[in-house]
């Protein structure tokens, strides 16, 4: 166990038994903005989940809003 060696040099490079890493720093400066559900998007417009589909299939967007599509086939709309 003497022989590995475990040095962080700065916040974004990692050494560890001779090879080096870089990783992701665990702050970030530009906040995440947050994603919902189509219901959760649709209370906070006030209007019904459906009106919100709906306009989805005939537009493309709910008023310029477009949703990120998961890999499950669900919508995630920007909340923020």
């Amino acid at each position: 166990m003497a022989d590995k060696q475990f040095i962080a040099h700065d916040a974004d490079v990692l050494t560890f038994a001779g090879a080096t890493m870089k990783y992701p720093s665990p702050c970030r400066d530009d906040p995440v903005e947050p994603y919902g559900t189509t219901a959760e998007f649709a209370a906070k417009n006030l209007v019904k989940p459906q009106t919100v589909r709906k306009q989805l299939c005939q537009t493309g967007s709910y008023f310029g809003t477009k949703p990120k599509k998961l890999v499950n086939g669900r919508l995630s709309w920007p909340l923020g």
